[in-house]
């Protein structure tokens, strides 16, 4: 696990040596707001974090509330944030706005990969998510998740993603090097992970959130989770694009964080993740057949013709 923190404007003149010094190991940065404003810190800390040895990302802070255009947003973003270097990070701040934002957000972030050559993060929070019907859409869950949830235990992942990329626990770190309060982040991997989120990353976070999903399946069933090929017939078993023949450097290190715990191995466990996936895929996840299909394909026991009284809601 990495620790890492985030900063902004609010925490000026960071000695970035320091922290790098205390064990965090990355840090975000506030680079634009809206379509006007760049943070008048973001230049240093850009820099700043560089120069200690850090990995970094810069984050913009979305103003749907003004009225502005996504797509306007991203561009003043990729503008203001200037060239990148391989490993940089990107994230999208939603926090601000009411309504449906879904579309809003979905715009933004492709604009930004089409611009950037790789998929930034989404930094929110989970009542803001479901507020604004961000939750349970596949094209959003294509996206690694910035969850800000200020609490002990690391929350669930929302409707929509199985897993976290990052979680923003706390806004009241102490942190040698900062002045005051600052918010901290864990990141369930380690820094070559955290990299392929990056630019010239390799990393899909929907593949990567399969793949989570099906090596805990694997461990469940006494399966080898990481036969790639066997992986790679599970994603043609759904309907979900070839990953490819030769694995992403990091296979399995490099999906979704550490390897699956095997606990509490039954149908119920194996149906709920299957039909996530499927709602990722925009498929039926109410299909039986297409789930006796799946099971055979990852030989587990053929669950029967006929499915057991209450799916799907018995199904998660």
């Amino acid at each position: 696990m990495l620790i890492g923190i985030d900063v902004s404007s609010a925490q000026p003149g960071v000695d970035w040596a320091a922290v790098a010094a205390s064990g965090r190991q990355f840090a975000w940065t506030k680079a634009t707001e809206g379509t006007g404003y760049t943070s008048p810190e973001f230049a240093k800390q850009w820099a700043g974090i560089k120069a200690a040895g850090l990995a970094r990302g810069a984050y913009h802070f979305a103003r749907p509330d003004l009225a502005n255009g996504s797509a306007a947003e991203a561009d003043y973003f990729l503008l203001k944030v200037g060239d990148l270097e391989s490993g940089d990070l990107l994230a999208l701040d939603l926090e601000i706005g009411s309504g449906p934002l879904a579309n809003w957000a979905i715009t933004f972030l492709d604009r930004v990969t089409a611009g950037a050559g790789f998929r930034p993060m989404l930094y929110a929070a989970p009542a803001f998510l479901q507020a604004t019907g961000c939750t349970n859409n596949p094209l959003l869950g294509a996206y690694g998740l910035w969850l800000a949830d200020w609490t002990p235990l690391p929350p669930s992942p929302p409707p929509g993603w199985s897993f976290l990329a990052i979680w923003q626990h706390t806004n009241q770190a102490q942190v040698p090097g900062v002045a005051g309060p600052c918010d901290e982040d864990f990141f369930n991997g380690d820094l070559p992970q955290l990299l392929r989120y990056g630019k010239g990353g390799v990393v899909d976070p929907l593949l990567a959130q399969h793949a989570r999903d099906w090596r805990v399946l694997r461990v469940e069933n006494g399966q080898d989770p990481d036969d790639w090929g066997a992986f790679r017939a599970h994603e043609a078993a759904i309907g979900a694009p070839d990953p490819g023949a030769v694995p992403v450097p990091g296979w399995p290190a490099g999906f979704g964080g550490p390897a699956p715990n095997a606990n509490n191995p039954n149908l119920s466990a194996q149906a709920r993740l299957w039909r996530q996936v499927r709602r990722n895929n925009g498929q039926d996840p109410d299909d039986w057949a297409a789930f006796e299909h799946y099971e055979i394909a990852i030989g587990a026991p053929d669950p029967g013709p006929i499915p057991v009284v209450g799916w799907p809601a018995a199904y998660g």
